[in-house]
């Protein structure tokens, strides 16, 4: 794979941060332009809502309950 993996921590979770959080990662992912990369365990269901909500695609299963997603400026 070539491209950007990318990784956020969110401790407190408000419509605030969300907003906050989308106007950074629009800057971003719109100044970089993929793709983007993230690793999801398939365990954990609130990523994987997270990972949705900011425009990443289910891309590759890996070993041991591991997704690749990805983020792209083109649609795939």
């Amino acid at each position: 794979l070539q491209g950007t993996f990318v990784h956020c921590d969110v401790f407190n979770w408000n419509k605030s941060i969300k907003e906050k959080l989308q106007v950074s990662w629009d800057t971003v992912a719109n100044t970089h332009g993929g793709p983007i990369h993230a690793l999801h365990d398939l365990h954990d269901q609130k990523h994987q809502k997270f990972l949705v909500m900011f425009g990443f695609k289910r891309l590759k299963h890996l070993p041991d309950f591991k997704e690749i997603w990805i983020w792209s400026k083109h649609k795939r």
